[in-house]
């Protein structure tokens, strides 16, 4: 098998497959369950979505020269990424973010943001919301960190440069929610978890810091919420 690494078209395809493969998977669960808007319907989209990037990661990974880093960098993490990760994913979660957002607070209802992650929630209660908080705040951000700075950062970066591929890797992150009024405050998530990338070479800082990040809402939500 070739070791070039993947072009950015082939990074983007992968990402139009985990769609196609969330389809699927969500498609089939509607027509064994028969409900639409169920959430076994959604849960196996998710599903299906993280399956399809984590085999572009996996793709990928293969393609490398070496096995322990995907687009260059290094899958490995530190207890100090673990430490200083999560606590700076609950600073841009209480501290950032609110800050972003409040001279516009003026134009939109004060729930207007959390509105899509509520109504999730309210969905689910017992075990399944157990459920949904292992995928949010564990599966999710090791699957889309690998994917969104592992290999799209990079990726980019091979070709115009850190900056390009900080910014561009994270308007693509906030977009890819279909959420326009939070997309500027997930793109700046993405700004951050990117930099905890790029400041340590390790993806596992930045998946500790999009764990602190993803816990923080989490907990907003179901405990004070």
């Amino acid at each position: 098998m070739s070791n070039a690494p993947l072009t950015l078209v082939q990074v983007l395809a992968g990402y139009l497959v985990a769609v196609l493969t969330a389809s699927v998977t969500g498609g089939l669960a509607a027509l064994v369950s028969g409900d639409e808007e169920s959430v076994l319907v959604l849960a196996t989209g998710q599903l299906g979505f993280w399956a399809g990037l984590g085999a572009v990661v996996a793709f990928a990974r293969r393609r490398s020269e070496g096995r322990t880093n995907i687009g260059g960098t290094r899958v490995g993490v530190r207890v100090v990424d673990m430490v200083g990760g999560v606590a700076v994913g609950v600073i841009t979660q209480l501290i950032l973010l609110p800050a972003l957002y409040l001279p516009f607070r003026g134009f939109f209802e004060d729930d207007a943001l959390s509105a899509p992650a509520e109504n999730l929630i309210d969905r689910v209660d017992g075990f399944g919301l157990v459920v949904m908080g292992l995928g949010v705040v564990i599966v999710a951000p090791i699957v889309e960190e690998l994917y969104f700075r592992g290999l799209l950062l990079r990726t980019i970066e091979q070709r115009w440069g850190v900056v390009v591929a900080v910014v561009g890797s994270s308007l693509f992150f906030g977009a890819t929610h279909f959420q326009l009024l939070q997309l500027p405050g997930l793109t700046l998530a993405g700004l951050v978890f990117a930099m905890a990338v790029v400041r340590t070479g390790r993806i596992g800082a930045a998946i500790a810091v999009h764990i602190g990040f993803n816990a923080t809402t989490f907990a907003l939500l179901t405990v004070l919420g």
